[in-house]
């Protein structure tokens, strides 16, 4: 091989070298932005799980209460007859 041919081999090797980098870059910069996009996508359904969580916890309580007051009332009072067998 020639001086000339070594060295155009050279730079053609460098030149996809220098290609192959750049792509791998692009690549590597494009997967960290989907990445911080579907973690930003995650913190907003955790909030949303746990607003949906908190509300649920809430309205069980309230029916906890009601059931519990409910409860009590049928203790305190004697059975009656219903007139319609219910």
């Amino acid at each position: 091989m020639g001086t000339e041919l070594i060295r155009a081999r050279h730079a053609q090797i460098v030149a996809e070298r220098e290609q192959v980098m750049l792509r791998q870059i692009l690549s590597d910069r494009q997967a960290g932005q989907r990445i911080e996009r579907l973690q930003e996508e995650l913190a907003r359904a955790s909030a949303a799980r746990a607003a949906a969580q908190a509300s649920w916890e809430k309205d069980d309580h309230a029916y906890a209460a009601v059931i519990g007051e409910l409860g009590r009332l049928l203790e305190t009072r004697p059975p009656k007859e219903d007139p319609d067998g219910l």
